[in-house]
């Protein structure tokens, strides 16, 4: 494979998983699809703010995604 090729690969794939991740996130109840770290970090947010609901709200696909 050449260099040419890894980079258009490596660009869409990058699209792609940033475009699903725009989606869900807007779309689907403030949650995100790939970046596991992005539902980590609202919710450790919402739990330090005191939002312990909307805090837990992130734990459901924080748990199906570890299975």
């Amino acid at each position: 494979m050449q260099t040419s090729e890894s980079f258009r690969l490596s660009a869409l794939l990058s699209f792609s998983g940033g475009l699903q991740d725009a989606y869900t996130y807007n779309m689907r109840d403030k949650v995100f699809a790939n970046a596991q770290t992005g539902n980590v970090v609202l919710m450790s947010q919402n739990l330090m703010q005191g939002n312990f609901m909307q805090g837990l709200h992130y734990m459901c696909p924080l748990s199906g995604f570890s299975r």
